[in-house]
């Protein structure tokens, strides 16, 4: 019963909600101004909605345009932070390294000290980035100090050496490896105890040591001048709206909005820094690796920038926040500028649109108007169907056409109207007598292609779309058709299709990616190279041809390139499908399109594998010896040119040592040529063992081998011969056991040639052998 009366009641207030709207809309009928009212309040609230849609949407693109701006200028700031480290890194890898300097840290010659500091003076002076070069010991002790005293470098005098064992960064740079590079905290240079005025921001950047038995002899430091990483920061932000801010890993600015506030950690000011005065916003900085947020102070945009990579640095405190920071108030200056606008426009709309309603509201009341209304829109259609660029026909029962607009008058010539259809459908009667179900009223439209003639007597393929019109009692009266010559895209395709079978007939390795890589297409040719099918590489990215003998620099490189609109063009290792590696000399163009730009990239290439491996063979033969795996002697003549020159240029010594094996002629004759090939391979060994990485060693002739020692004066050069004759004296050699050899040496002289050099250190071969063998011979 309860339910019965409920359903009831609903049906009565249903039936109230129903008449009252009849009666509102009899009022509307008969009262003007409620007319105007339903007319002027859809458009009234259409016209605020579009406003504020307006002013919401340019909010949001201006935060949009804004976040992505910041966010390109922090990642190039970053950006500069990082290759200025790594030019430093570079920097204190190859001066650590500098062979003067190995030498030095080995024999602590004065002559060397002379070369180290003549050459790192020239560096300090050239770069004006550092501050200090510094060899530390083991012990914590300054070894070697050369200041850069604001342009005029100079080395400290022994006496003024000090020991730096309590500074944190030479205990720090002690527990890193050969070849690992630490970074130092960034903060202000500290000289006795003291902040030095004016500040240098420094960063201390340092290697360990290694004398060539492998024992750490300290480490090798620059002082690097900060200054100029952050000049480098802010140039490259410089054109950002925001404060941009450069952040220790406890949040102190190292480069901040304003002078005052950085370096705070150096004097214990804990309010001068992010973490304080932004507690919240550093909380969400600190923890994560980069990133944008906008909270109630503004928008903030931050990355991580980390000096150095080593495994020992990951958890130090050389990370630093870059950060951008744009407040509320500058955020959205062009869409607060627009609100006006749009608050007049509002208005002037709202004027425009009661205006518009009243005269709508009277134009109502007056059905002649709205009859001639009609009349003018329908003259206004028949204008676009003349205007419009496609091909319109009307034709009526007898197929005869009636009615054409301006591209159908071009098409078929000013008298096409009256003709019957048949006329210029010339060799398409099957085609025309398609059409014939849609004036018969059996289907209502069709859609055809055909061959029709042009009133110039060419032929033209147009595409119809041909549908019957009908009167108010459903009588077919006639035929509306629409057309679209499309005789060159027909073309198009048929050269499409040529040039695809050409693709699949050449034995070039054709393929077509999409701008990230995936492949859209390959030839036949590729498949029959690689051994992959099309079925397999479709869809796949391009990265299954790597063959991991290309580093990521190379594919960067190649994609830096090809982003950039140009064609690449080199020689690839790739891999095939059953793991071979090949050869291809390949060329990768970018696809263009206008607007949408690079679209994709089409690769063709060679398989050049047999051309490559007989050039590598070739190489080879022109340089190595083929029996020991040394240098021959054409390419040894070559490499005593460049050091010579080098040796000259830079006043460095250069040495050679001749080598003969003693009684090698009898080894041949009491055991064979292959047992005395067996002595000069093993010969080799022994001495590419005791020789440096720098030193060049090669077969001369026969049993003669020439080592040419860049940066080795006579003491050193007879040092290392002595060592080579004990190394194979003490080493038997398999079958006929003891073998000694006869050495000369010699150092270049001033514009000495190569044959005078090599005469004298043949005179001391000579003089050896003359002395009983098994020596070493000079002449000096």
């Amino acid at each position: 019963m309860y339910y019965s009366l409920n359903s009831i009641l609903q049906n009565y207030n249903m039936m109230k909600v129903v008449k009252m709207l009849e009666k509102f809309f009899k009022c509307c009928r008969r009262s003007f101004f409620l007319q105007v009212i339903v007319l002027f309040v859809p458009v009234a609230l259409g016209i605020i909605g579009i406003a504020v849609y307006t002013y919401q949407d340019e909010k949001k693109q201006e935060l949009q345009v804004i976040s992505s701006n910041e966010l390109s200028m922090l990642k190039l700031g970053k950006h500069a932070i990082q290759e200025t480290l790594k030019r430093v890194k570079n920097d204190v890898q190859y001066l650590s390294q500098y062979h003067d300097f190995e030498d030095y840290i080995a024999t602590g010659s004065p002559e060397n000290l002379e070369h180290i500091s003549h050459d790192f003076k020239l560096v300090m002076q050239s770069l004006r980035v550092y501050d200090q070069l510094r060899w530390i010991d083991e012990r914590g002790m300054e070894r070697l100090r050369i200041n850069f005293n604001n342009g005029a470098p100079a080395i400290v005098p022994s006496e003024e050496l000090q020991n730096k064992k309590d500074r944190y960064y030479f205990s720090e740079a002690m527990q890193f490896r050969e070849g690992e590079t630490y970074f130092s905290k960034f903060d202000l240079n500290v000289e006795n105890q003291k902040i030095e005025i004016p500040h240098k921001p420094m960063i201390r950047v340092a290697t360990p040591i290694l004398n060539k038995d492998g024992d750490c002899k300290g480490i090798f430091i620059i002082n690097y001048l900060g200054e100029e990483l952050i000049q480098n920061f802010t140039q490259i932000t410089a054109v950002s709206s925001g404060d941009v801010m450069l952040l220790n890993d406890k949040g102190y600015w190292l480069k901040g909005a304003n002078k005052s506030d950085e370096w705070g950690f150096m004097f214990n000011r804990n309010d001068l820094s992010l973490s304080y005065r932004h507690p919240s916003a550093w909380k969400r900085i600190s923890n994560e690796e980069e990133g944008q947020f906008l909270d109630e102070k503004g928008l903030w945009t931050f990355t991580t920038v980390r000096p150095s990579s080593n495994a020992l640095a990951v958890n130090h405190s050389t990370v630093w926040k870059a950060v951008i920071f744009i407040p509320l108030e500058k955020l959205y200056l062009k869409s607060n500028a627009l609100f006006l606008s749009l608050s007049l426009f509002t208005l002037l709309g709202l004027i425009a649109a009661g205006t518009g309603s009243f005269i709508l509201a009277y134009l109502y009341r007056k059905k002649q108007l709205a009859l001639n209304n009609f009349r003018g829109l329908q003259k206004r259609t028949e204008g676009i169907l003349l205007s419009v660029p496609d091909i319109i026909m009307q034709v009526d029962t007898q197929k005869r056409y009636v009615w054409a607009n301006t591209q159908g008058l071009k098409f078929f010539g000013e008298d096409v109207i009256g003709k019957e259809a048949s006329e210029y459908f010339e060799g398409e009667q099957e085609t025309y007598a398609s059409v014939h179900p849609v004036l018969m009223g059996d289907i209502d439209s069709v859609y055809v292609e055909n061959w029709q003639r042009r009133y110039d007597e060419k032929r033209r393929l147009l595409a119809w779309w041909c549908r019957n019109l009908k009167d108010e009692e459903g009588n077919v009266t006639g035929m509306l058709s629409t057309a679209r010559d499309i005789t060159e895209e027909y073309e198009r395709e048929k050269e499409v299709e040529k040039l695809s079978k050409a693709l699949e007939q050449i034995d070039d390795i054709v393929y077509i990616t999409d701008k990230f890589g995936n492949f859209t297409y390959v030839n036949s040719a590729y498949s029959r190279h690689t051994g992959y099918t099309r079925d397999e590489v479709i869809g796949q990215n391009a990265r299954i041809s790597k063959s991991g003998m290309h580093n990521r620099e190379f594919y960067k490189e190649l994609w830096t390139t090809i982003m950039s609109g140009e064609v690449y063009r080199k020689t690839l290792i790739n891999r095939k499908k059953n793991g071979d590696l090949y050869y291809e000399k390949k060329t990768i163009t970018p696809l263009k399109y206008d607007r949408a730009g690079i679209i994709g990239f089409i690769s063709t290439g060679k398989d050049v594998t047999e051309e490559e491996m007989l050039n590598q063979q070739i190489e080879r033969i022109a340089t190595i010896d083929n029996l020991t795996g040394i240098y021959n002697r054409h390419k040894f003549e070559e490499l005593f040119t460049l050091e010579s020159q080098r040796a000259q240029r830079f006043n460095q010594p250069l040495s050679l040592i001749l080598i003969d094996i003693d009684h090698f002629k009898s080894v041949n004759d009491t055991y064979g040529h292959d047992v005395g090939d067996k002595v000069l391979i093993q010969l080799s060994d022994i001495v590419q063992e005791n020789i440096r990485k720098i030193d060049i060693f090669a077969r001369w002739g026969g049993e003669e081998f020439l080592l040419l020692c860049p940066g080795t004066q006579m003491d050193n050069v007879k040092e290392l011969a002595e060592k080579l004759r004990e190394a194979v004296e003490k080493r038997p050699f398999e079958v006929v056991g003891k073998i000694t050899i006869s050495i000369g040496v010699s150092v270049l002289n001033p514009e000495d040639s190569f044959s005078e050099l090599f005469k004298r250190a043949d005179q001391g071969l000579y003089y050896a052998k003359e002395h009983g063998r098994n020596r070493v011979g000079t002449v000096e």
